[in-house]
């Protein structure tokens, strides 16, 4: 099989990704994403505990991608166009 037939469907879903979070980025939280201001002045405060990260939200838990979120936003100041290379990078 030709490895630009291979290749070409995964990069369009990244540049169709790309050209939509570039379209509709904005610099404040979405939705659910206020959750993480919590969690992020409790990091900032020093109260942030390991077990914030296991806590339900909604009916489910995303324990790695809050991590990943904290991280981000201690490094970068709560820049969210990193939320979303970091999406495009996984």
């Amino acid at each position: 099989m030709n490895k630009h037939l291979v290749w070409t469907p995964g990069l369009i879903c990244i540049a169709v990704t790309l050209a939509f979070c570039l379209c509709f980025y904005y610099r404040a939280p979405y939705h659910d994403q206020w959750e993480l201001v919590r969690h992020y002045q409790h990091l900032q405060d020093g109260a942030f505990e390991w077990t914030d990260v296991f806590a339900l939200h909604g009916s489910h838990w995303h324990a790695a991608g809050l991590v990943v979120s904290l991280f981000l936003a201690k490094f970068t100041h709560m820049a969210h166009w990193t939320q979303s290379l970091a999406s495009l990078g996984f």
